[in-house]
């Protein structure tokens, strides 16, 4: 009786830790281990696939944490991997991935095929990115690209902040920062609208005074228009040649008050002298 409930402990151990071994593989390298081969699973947010091992290569694509891409090649000092992406064959960088699988029987890659250009292209990398009228967001949207679409570059704003692509929309810009560049664009055009600067603030004269008087020209000898209390807000439209005066907008029409009286709000260095005024 003793040696069987000793037998029946005995399997029921092996059966526990047989358990614990024969644990399944999670989503980290399925693939090699449905026997597909080794992978390059990503290990941060995007990576760039190149079209050769090192970053003077052009990017095909950019691909995100948990991508997992069959090896097929390596270079020398295994700093680089050469893999199958949703771009084609390219390049990672070893150190931003994980490898599942036996790379033991993985060649040295030396025959690299390298792609010629005409026009430089933008790789979209945001999950959506809009696509607007102008270099900036207060430009209007006219539609919306997707990720591993991939857009002509035709132009570019002085600061290389925005492209002008050619899109499914038709003309329109895309921030630089949300694209991965395929090909050379140093001779990208810089396209940027002209922007008018904008006109300077209009002065005001804020009253502080309990009432102020209103008159009809620069001085006390001036007929009273009227009268306004402390914090009314008038536009200034002129002034007089010693700026001890302001040509103002008031409930009463167009008149002046005394400058000493008055807060300056704004820029009244462009304020003209009034007509007959100097």
């Amino acid at each position: 009786m003793r040696r069987s409930i000793l037998l029946a402990v005995v399997i029921s151990l092996f059966v526990v830790v047989g358990t614990v071994w024969a644990a399944p593989v999670g989503p980290v390298g399925d693939a090699a281990a449905q026997g597909g081969g080794p992978v390059a699973v990503v290990n941060v947010d995007n990576l760039n696939v190149r079209e050769g091992p090192g970053t003077a290569f052009v990017i095909l694509g950019v691909v995100h944490r948990g991508d997992q891409l069959p090896i097929v090649g390596r270079d020398a000092n295994r700093l680089w991997w050469q893999v199958e992406s949703p771009f084609g064959t390219g390049w990672v960088m070893a150190r931003y991935i994980v490898v599942a699988g036996d790379v033991g029987g993985v060649e040295v890659t030396t025959d690299i095929q390298v792609s010629s250009y005409a026009q430089p292209i933008a790789v979209i990398f945001a999950p959506n990115l809009n696509v607007r009228t102008g270099p900036g967001l207060d430009y209007p949207v006219i539609g919306v690209v997707h990720t591993g679409m991939e857009l002509i570059i035709v132009g570019r704003n002085t600061d290389w902040s925005w492209y002008q692509v050619s899109s499914p929309y038709g003309i329109g810009w895309v921030k630089a920062s949300y694209v991965a560049l395929r090909g050379d664009a140093s001779g990208t055009p810089d396209v940027s609208p002209y922007v008018p600067p904008p006109p300077p603030p209009t002065p005001y004269a804020v009253v502080f005074t309990a009432y102020l008087n209103v008159r009809a020209g620069p001085g006390t000898e001036y007929a009273i228009l009227g009268a306004v209390r402390s914090s009314t807000e008038m536009e200034i439209v002129g002034r007089n040649l010693d700026w001890s005066w302001y040509q103002v907008v008031s409930p009463f029409g167009v008149g002046w008050v005394r400058s000493r009286y008055v807060v300056l709000r704004g820029d009244a260095s462009q304020v003209p002298i009034a007509a007959g005024e100097g």
